[in-house]
């Protein structure tokens, strides 16, 4: 009797043991398709998509870890040297292919938002305040006078660009306009803004300008002669950066706050010279301008 109730014991003992590992075995199924629940965890090489999409993601690479607070301006020649501006000291760092970092040029202590390079790999930049274009040869071989090219009377140089035929584009702050110099130093106003700032110009794949604006928000098309088209009126008060893709849409970063904007509404009735010069205060109202 006593080895039966052993094995009985027994019996049930291992009944209760794979019935557990049964039970503990059972598959659940968890969905992750949303972007929110992938930013749960930590992406490793991936990119993540606001559809949900999980990418490989492109490759993040060091070139150099520099002592400025801040880093401004980024341009590239065609000999793969890579240069670095911002900070107040006025350093221009040049990284070549194999990541060796020197101090190229220096502009004294002003702050550089701005450079681009020519066919020649000439490099231009633009100091601020008391906005000043400074041209440097690929060889660095010129001092700080003789590198002055262009001196338009405005306080901030915050874009430049340059066409196929070495023409320059210089966009500017405070006043808001959009030089251009030719090949010879030959400088013309290419266009005057509306707004106070000109943040960023780029070209589009017809070779018109594409411009942002500060304290308006607006992304404006400029063509070859001058003529300018608003595409864009931001609610946000600021256009800091563009982009344009191979099949010619237009990215834009948009910052600060959202803008108001001060309208006057006119009764519709009442058509009297003192109705139309009456523009009190009563009528006027601050709007929201969303788009």
């Amino acid at each position: 009797m006593k080895v039966l109730q052993n094995r009985f014991f027994l019996t049930i003992t291992a009944l209760l043991f794979v019935v557990s590992i049964l039970i503990s075995s059972t598959p659940k199924i968890i969905s992750y398709k949303s972007q929110q629940d992938f930013e749960k965890g930590k992406a490793n090489g991936v990119s993540i998509t606001s559809e949900g999409e999980v990418r490989l993601a492109p490759k993040v690479e060091e070139l150099y870890k520099t002592q400025m607070p801040f880093i401004w301006s980024c341009a590239a020649d065609k000999t793969e040297n890579v240069y670095v501006a911002g900070g107040s000291e006025g350093e221009i760092f040049r990284i070549d292919s194999k990541k060796n970092a020197t101090v190229f040029f220096d502009v004294g202590k002003k702050q550089i938002y701005a450079m681009t390079v020519d066919k020649q790999n000439n490099l231009f930049v633009g100091t601020s305040p008391e906005g000043t274009v400074h041209k440097i040869p690929k060889d660095g071989h010129v001092n700080l006078k003789e590198a002055e090219y262009f001196d338009p009377d405005d306080l901030y140089i915050w874009s430049l660009l340059v066409d196929d035929s070495d023409n320059l584009y210089v966009a500017t702050g405070e006043k808001g306009n959009i030089y251009k110099v030719d090949s010879k130093g030959k400088s013309s106003l290419f266009y005057a803004s509306e707004d106070i700032h000109i943040r960023k110009i780029i070209f589009d794949q017809n070779g018109n300008i594409i411009a942002g604006t500060s304290n308006k928000g607006m992304i404006i098309k400029i063509d070859q002669q001058g003529q300018a088209f608003v595409l864009y009126d931001s609610p946000l008060v600021e256009i800091t950066d563009l982009a344009v893709d191979k099949g010619g849409n237009i990215f834009a970063a948009a910052a600060g706050e959202a803008r108001i904007q001060r309208t006057t509404r006119r009764a519709s009735t009442g058509t009297s010279e003192q109705d139309d010069n009456n523009e009190n205060s009563d009528n006027d109202e601050n709007v929201l301008d969303l788009p």
